[in-house]
């Protein structure tokens, strides 16, 4: 049976609106069926559920308005379920009705009431009961649901406000605070809450004894003040909260970002002060006042001394009356009738307007004012600013000079007759004064037009700086005329330089010499290089003032011309001495290396003794090399040249001289390269010799960098190169090594010029020579730390075709049948050379001079057993040589096969032995494969 009363159940309720919904949550079916009755006749929407689980999933489904819950159920207490309810943000405003069967105590009710219950009510219910509680807190919880959405409002509006804003209790500590103030804090509301913002902002001035906040609950009006926080500046305010008796019961405090105001006020006041000391040192009086009233905001210290009273602040154009002034006919100038008020009032501008004042010392003075209004950007008049300048004295001697001018015209007209005559000659010498001055522009223009198409740097220097210069400024130093004036001296010419030719000169002097026309000197030019000049200067007025003129030549062109006539001349002195030396010496290594190629072929190849014998000929080659070298230094000395291609002698050379080493040569050479007419076997020493000093400036290994091209000369192409214009092969060797010092770059291809330990000093000057010799050209470029770069330049050749290769060596040397005629003034050749050419199966008979070998020449085509070949000495001392025997045989025998020897392998008859009559030529010192491979083509081939 229903626990509601039944008399009352028929009673008249208040229909609510059908769109509130009740959870009836009770376990008992009866019971619950009976409330749902009452609910649904009251117009409610009814939900029911038999358990606190089905209940706690029916709320999370759909949320009812209002939720009857039976205090006890089977599975869930309603106190429990309750708890839930309340716990849940989701539902936590949902009134919740507790309704309990059976009667239970005030304790039991607050412990309902305290797990979130809105009310309590026990069984038997009236239904009007039920229905008006049900009501009621329907009412309630729209009235809670009004304020709370009221309260959402205002935060959010509290929050959307920029500015930080706290409310304060009467003990100043923070209640709330909105988005803002948190951002301005940096922390959560959860840390400020209850905090004083003295502490938070580190302002003493809000929260101690005597402070704002203080002051603020005593008087009860508004406290503000500019406070700093990091790099920001805020405006703080603090406003009273009263109550409705007007007791102090807190404050709302507003934190205003006033940063970019702050700098614009900062710099409003520093542009006013710097206006101010602008003022005060201006030697007129100044006064600047604004508008509309006219109050004087500025003036300066002038104006008390032209005025010789103390500063008359005026606060309005009425009080400039104090200003005691007067117009030209006495009249005391009132307030509006100051130029300042009338620029003030109407915008004139008055320029110099004459006043009478009278001063505070009682004298009186005349003084001028100059006024003009002050606009803005949109033309409005917002102040205005006045000058004064005291012209008293200057009155005074206008006054004296009118009564002396008035003395000087009568003294004028009694001297008039006495300067007519005077005027005459004064017309003539100004006459004679103007064809001067024309004539000295004449000049001027003459010596300008000389200076400007000089060839030479000149140039004005007064105090250390560049004040005139030339055009061809631009030509030795890079710099522009109108870019060098202005520059110092020292930027050209350093100043060590400076102090190193003044002391040339202190020295000269003092010796009793006289200084040279010209001293030398090293110039800095823009792009960084330097330039050798000459330079000659005097001492001149410029401009009034004493200055140097100066006139530099640039000499870099001819000092190189003068290094390489330097190098040339030492190499042609040595040239004379080598070459006798070398000589000499060949023809003893003929003898040596001859005995020893026929010791060798007597010797069984693998005794010690053969051995023996390849490590002495070894040596001797090796002293012939550097007899070859000292040869190429003899004066007259041509190569012996033929028509060669550059790239396999490239590689070739390069290769072999890395052999073992950690450097590796990297190539990189044209295809279509030009042929050359050179001798191969000096220009592969070159090539040896110059990556062999790249492989020895890289001890820890590196690469070398070997290009060969075609180039083309063309005159006047730029080139700074002393050759001919023509076809070129240009042959570069760059390296990566330890570079070479600029100190010793103009001596490296001198004659035994090293710096290497155990050097000879005759690589480059070979070099040099071999390359000069070829018609060609070789140069070097160096940086420390980075290396250095060869560059070689030789002629190409007109033929662009080889002879035919010569044949393949054959195995030992080749041996041979015939007669053979020796002759060579040294008796150790003749017998070395005899035995070599019998060895090789030859019949042979020898001459010692030239006289000898033609008598036999001819003696033996008249037995019938001429000779097949001659081999010919080309230098017989004190007798005929090679070159007249061979004249004198070819008259006995036209097609004589005539072989030229000599120990100057680069004799001009060697180099074009064919031109005078020779079929060959083999140059000392020689071993017997030369020879035999020599007469197997002339005599066994022919």
């Amino acid at each position: 049976m229903s626990k509601l009363s039944s008399p009352d159940s028929s009673s008249s309720i208040d229909q609510p609106s059908s769109k509130f919904t009740i959870l009836n949550v009770d376990d008992d079916e009866t019971n619950r069926y009976a409330i749902s009755q009452v609910l649904k006749r009251a117009g409610f929407a009814v939900q029911e559920a038999a358990s606190g689980k089905q209940a706690l999933k029916m709320l999370k489904e759909a949320q009812p308005d209002l939720v009857l819950l039976d205090v006890h159920l089977p599975d869930i207490s309603g106190l429990e379920v309750c708890s839930i309810i309340k716990a849940d943000p989701a539902t936590a405003m949902i009134p919740v009705l507790h309704i309990s069967g059976i009667y239970v105590d005030s304790q039991s009710q607050v412990v309902g009431l305290e797990s979130g219950a809105d009310a309590y009510l026990t069984q038997p219910i009236d239904p009007p009961v039920l229905i008006a509680s049900i009501k009621a807190l329907l009412r309630m919880h729209q009235a809670e649901s009004k304020v709370i959405s009221a309260a959402r409002k205002w935060q959010a509006t509290f929050d959307t406000i920029s500015d930080g804003v706290c409310l304060l209790d009467e003990g100043g500590r923070i209640v709330q605070c909105n988005q803002s103030m948190m951002s301005l804090l940096s922390k959560p509301a959860s840390e400020i809450i209850g905090q004083r913002c003295g502490e938070l902002i580190g302002c003493e001035r809000l929260d101690t004894e005597g402070s704002c906040f203080a002051h603020l609950r005593e008087s009860g009006q508004r406290e503000s003040f500019n406070w700093q926080i990091g790099e920001r500046w805020f405006r703080v305010s603090l406003d009273p909260v009263m109550d409705e008796t007007g007791r102090f019961i807190g404050a709302v405090e507003i934190l205003t970002d006033i940063s970019r105001q702050k700098l614009a006020d900062d710099e409003h006041e520093r542009l006013f002060k710097l206006l101010e000391a602008v003022i005060q040192q201006m030697p007129a009086g100044v006064i600047i006042a604004e508008v509309p009233g006219g109050k004087m905001l500025l003036g300066n210290k002038q104006v008390e001394k032209i005025f010789r009273h103390p500063f008359l602040w005026s606060e309005n154009i009425e009080q400039y009356g104090q200003w005691s002034g007067f117009h030209q006919n006495g009249r005391p100038y009132s307030g509006e009738e100051w130029p300042l008020a009338r620029s003030i009032l109407s915008g004139e501008v008055v320029i110099n307007e004459e006043v009478s004042i009278c001063r505070g010392d009682g004298s009186q003075g005349v003084i001028t004012i100059s006024s003009a209004p002050i606009r803005d950007r949109a033309g409005e008049i917002v102040a205005a600013v006045v000058t004064f300048s005291d012209i008293t004295e200057r009155k005074k001697i206008e006054e004296e000079l009118h009564l002396y001018r008035n003395h000087l015209e009568e003294l004028v007209r009694e001297q008039i007759g006495e300067l007519s005559a005077a005027n005459e000659r004064l017309r003539q010498e100004i006459e004679e004064r103007r064809q001067a001055e024309e004539r000295l522009r004449e000049s001027e223009l003459k010596y300008a037009t000389v200076v400007e198409q000089a060839r030479d740097w000149v140039l004005i220097i007064q105090d250390g700086v560049f004040r005139f210069s030339n055009r061809v400024a631009a030509e030795i130093s890079g710099y522009r005329a109108e870019e060098i004036l202005g520059r110092p001296f020292a930027d050209i010419v350093p100043i060590e330089q400076q102090d190193m030719l003044a002391e040339q000169s202190v020295s000269l002097r003092s010796a009793g010499h006289d200084l040279p026309s010209f001293l030398e000197i090293k110039i800095k030019c823009k792009d960084g290089t330097s330039k050798d000049a000459e330079m000659s200067a005097g001492l001149i007025q410029y401009q009034g003032r004493p200055a140097i003129v100066a006139v530099i030549r640039d000499i870099t062109e001819r000092k190189r011309l003068e290094e390489e006539r330097q190098r040339a001349d030492k190499l042609e002195s040595i040239g004379v001495l080598a070459g006798g030396i070398a000589h000499d010496f060949n023809n003893i290594l003929t003898a040596v290396l001859g005995n020893l190629s026929l010791a060798k072929m007597h010797t069984p190849p693998e005794s010690r003794a053969f051995r023996l014998l390849s490590e002495t000929e070894k040596s001797s080659l090796r002293a012939r090399d550097l007899t070859q070298q000292l040869l190429t230094f003899a004066k007259g000395g041509a190569p012996i040249k033929k028509i060669a291609s550059i790239g396999e002698l490239l590689k070739e050379t390069a290769t072999f001289a890395l052999r073992g080493s950690r450097v590796r040569a990297e190539f990189s050479l044209a295809e279509d390269l030009w042929l050359t007419e050179v001798d191969v076997g000096q220009i592969s020493q070159v090539i040896n010799n110059l990556i062999i000093n790249a492989k020895q400036a890289m001890p820890e290994g590196g690469k070398i960098k070997v290009f060969a091209e075609n180039i083309t000369l063309r005159a006047g192409s730029g080139e700074d190169l002393p050759l001919e214009p023509g076809r070129y092969l240009k042959i570069t060797i760059e390296d990566e090594g330890v570079g070479i010092p600029a100190e010793h770059l103009q001596s490296i291809f001198d004659p035994y010029f090293t710096t290497k330990d155990g050097g000879s000093g005759l690589g480059l000057a070979t070099s040099y020579s071999i390359i000069k010799k070829h018609g060609g050209y070789i140069r070097v470029r160096s940086k420390l730390g980075v290396g250095t770069k060869f560059s070689i330049y030789l002629p190409a050749s007109a033929e662009q075709s080889m002879e035919t290769a010569p044949e393949q060596a054959l195995a030992g040397p080749p041996t041979g049948q015939g007669r053979i005629l020796i002759m060579d003034d040294e008796q150790s050749i003749r017998t070395t050379v005899r035995h070599m050419l019998e060895f090789l199966g030859y019949q042979v008979e020898t001459a010692r001079d030239g006289q000898e070998a033609v008598a036999l020449y001819q003696r033996a085509r008249e037995d019938g057993h001429p000779f097949d070949a001659v081999i010919l000495d080309l230098t017989v001392p004190c007798g005929m040589g090679g070159e007249q025997a061979i004249g004198l045989m070819q008259r006995i025998d036209p097609e004589v096969k005539a072989i030229a020897s000599s120990g100057y392998s680069n004799d001009a008859i060697m180099a074009d032995f064919r031109q005078w009559g020779f079929c060959a030529a083999i140059a000392k010192p020689y071993q017997i494969e030369d020879l035999a491979k020599l007469l197997y083509r002339i005599v066994v081939k022919k």
